[in-house]
């Protein structure tokens, strides 16, 4: 046997024997097995309570609303983002339609009167809903 199989096989006979000679064995008696459920029970609650919070929806400084992207972006520039999706270089897009806008895109995650919204494909930044990118995809 182990030595932890011997020594847990030693506490357990010598609690079974205090417990049996009518000895009073409170909690703080025994070893720091309990300790060790408590701590495991206050983790569970602590994130159990955090997970509580984030699906609530409560506000924190990281889940505040981002910033507008701009035009001269790098990544909007690599994908032809335009706030006004009649000013789209029709030469460089050719599948660029004028009905196409981010408010009628899969993507865009503002609400439907909402003049701007954020978009996953720029980290969440607000796009306007008048523009258009080449990662463009009409809405089911």
């Amino acid at each position: 046997m182990s030595q932890a199989c011997v020594s847990s096989a030693s506490v357990y006979r010598e609690r079974m024997g205090a417990y049996a000679a009518g000895v009073n064995t409170s909690r703080n008696d025994l070893s720091t097995e309990g300790d060790a459920m408590t701590t495991r029970r206050t983790f569970l609650k602590g994130i159990s309570s955090i997970v509580t919070a984030t699906v609530a929806g409560i506000e924190s400084p990281a889940n505040a609303q981002a910033g507008k992207l701009d035009e001269n972006d790098p990544q909007a520039v690599s994908l032809g983002y335009k706030h006004d999706t009649t000013k789209v270089d029709k030469a460089r897009f050719p599948k660029h339609e004028a009905r196409q806008k981010c408010s009628n895109c899969q993507l865009f995650q503002g609400k439907a009167r909402d003049a701007w919204g954020p978009c996953p494909i720029y980290g969440g930044k607000q796009v306007a809903a008048n523009g258009w990118c080449n990662s463009y995809v009409k809405m089911a």
